[in-house]
């Protein structure tokens, strides 16, 4: 049986170091291993890749390959969602198109309502063809600002990299 135990580590500087760069290496396995099972690889076969490219731990390259199997599922599972929200958004934007009057209003409303359409169209799509649409690793924000090309360098790496799996 396994325990999950959240704690908060404080390290020396080298020590520090060190452990950026092991969760660094460790997320950055996650996401070689999610982008691997996407194109239809064995967990085994991963396993074995990410043995052989990342760190020869066996271990931490199975809970890697557990932890993108993980995420692949939730999206699997989440993915009918949206297009539900998107169908209740475009409900509610056609029913304020009713009772508007006003020509402007009236066209920013249709604008919102090709936006929905054309994204829930893409999930639809998606769904159809049994993919994943892409995944961000790292917060909304991040994205965003990795985007506009600002220099978010730490930033990016606080958020990717600061997750790491250790069992005693």
């Amino acid at each position: 049986m396994q325990y999950t135990v959240r704690g908060k580590l404080l390290p020396s500087e080298e020590e520090a170091i060190l452990l950026d760069t092991l969760c660094r290496v460790f997320m950055s396995m996650v996401r070689f291993a999610y982008k691997r099972l996407l194109q239809g690889l064995d967990s085994y076969e991963v396993t074995r890749i990410l043995y052989d490219v990342f760190i020869p731990n066996a271990r931490w390259c199975q809970w890697a390959v557990e932890e993108a199997k993980a995420l692949k599922e939730a999206m699997e599972e989440l993915l009918p969602v949206p297009v539900e929200e998107y169908n209740r958004k475009i409900e509610l934007i056609n029913k304020k198109n009713e009772k508007q009057g006003h020509p402007l209003k009236e066209k920013g409303l249709e604008r919102k309502l090709r936006k929905f359409e054309r994204r829930k169209a893409k999930l639809e799509k998606h769904i159809e063809n049994g993919t994943l649409p892409s995944v961000v690793f790292g917060s909304k924000r991040l994205f965003k600002k990795l985007t506009k090309k600002k220099n978010v360098k730490e930033t990016k790496q606080y958020k990717l990299g600061y997750q790491l799996f250790s069992i005693y």
